[in-house]
């Protein structure tokens, strides 16, 4: 399939949304609250597109858009 077209964000909290932060050109959002093993794999995969909101409810998401 490719990677998809610029501008999909995925938004997670626990190990099975790992796949969907694992799609080359996504915009991954792990929430405040998120499952160890999500957390434990966007520290193993750091990158540009990961962003790990630190705020909660849309007060994180709102903050992390404006990134």
């Amino acid at each position: 399939m490719g990677a998809p077209k610029d501008g999909v964000l995925v938004n997670g909290d626990s190990g099975n949304d790992i796949e969907l932060f694992a799609v080359p050109g996504v915009r991954g959002c792990m929430v405040v609250n998120a499952h160890p093993e999500l957390k434990k794999w966007c520290d193993a995969h750091p990158s540009s597109n990961l962003f790990q909101v630190h705020l909660h409810l849309c007060i994180g998401m709102t903050a992390m858009l404006a990134q």
